[in-house]
């Protein structure tokens, strides 16, 4: 398994160059909020969401909490080698930097107090340590994922153009050949990325279409992955 950054992608035949220079069959996008870097997903509708989880001590009260509790935000079980929770998450879309933030830490606290006012344990929750995570996260305005072929913008618009006058006599939508997606998982993602990557290894064409013995994957931050890919075909009822 080797990396390297990845900067361009280019259309070569059946398989794509990248920086100018590498070339692959296939291509698979899992870089999350860095998907639309590339000129053949620059017009897809994901976007980066900057966000925090606090880190806080645990308390007699919340100590008795023996399941991840869902609210407008998350809080989980203490984790018994630190005897902490995570608490979250602030969500801010179109913000890609991970600097720590004070404010940030106080509304995953007070958004817990908000959602159970009358909770005495809720009101125990100190995030006075700022101890936290930072991240960036993928998402859509719906908060559902997107995997499978990498749609061809302009083709797309060009052969909808008058979907409406001939709904009976459209063609399969425009994809570009070998270039798949894996991404906004941003939103819902603990529930959606294990479904999302089973259906797109399973029923895409990336594994049945690559001839070659080995495809690529462009992950988080730009960086290229290479998972051999054993001489066989997969077929779904």
């Amino acid at each position: 398994m080797g990396g390297y950054p990845v900067e361009t992608l280019s259309a070569e035949g059946d398989g794509w160059l990248l920086n100018q220079q590498h070339r692959h069959q296939a291509v698979v996008l899992a870089n999350g909020h860095r998907l639309t870097d590339f000129a053949q997903t620059r017009q897809l509708p994901a976007y980066p969401v900057g966000g925090q989880v606090s880190h806080i001590p645990t308390t007699p009260g919340l100590s008795a909490l023996r399941q991840v509790l869902c609210y407008d935000g998350y809080l989980t079980p203490q984790n018994p080698k630190n005897q902490q929770h995570c608490i979250g998450a602030s969500y801010h879309r179109g913000k890609t930097d991970t600097d720590f933030s004070a404010e940030d830490q106080w509304q995953n606290r007070q958004r817990l107090i908000d959602c159970f006012p009358q909770a005495a344990w809720a009101k125990e929750v100190d995030v006075s340590g700022n101890e936290a995570r930072c991240g960036v996260r993928c998402a859509t305005r719906d908060h559902l994922p997107m995997g499978g072929n990498v749609p061809d913008y302009e083709k797309t618009l060009t052969q909808y153009a008058t979907l409406h006058q001939q709904q009976e006599n459209v063609g399969s939508a425009p994809v570009y050949y070998n270039l798949f997606m894996l991404a906004a998982l941003g939103s819902r993602g603990f529930e959606s990325n294990s479904l999302s990557s089973v259906y797109f290894f399973f029923s895409s064409s990336a594994i049945s279409k690559c001839r070659s013995s080995a495809f690529f994957i462009i992950w988080s931050y730009n960086h290229l992955l290479t998972w051999r890919v054993l001489p066989f075909r997969i077929s779904l009822a």
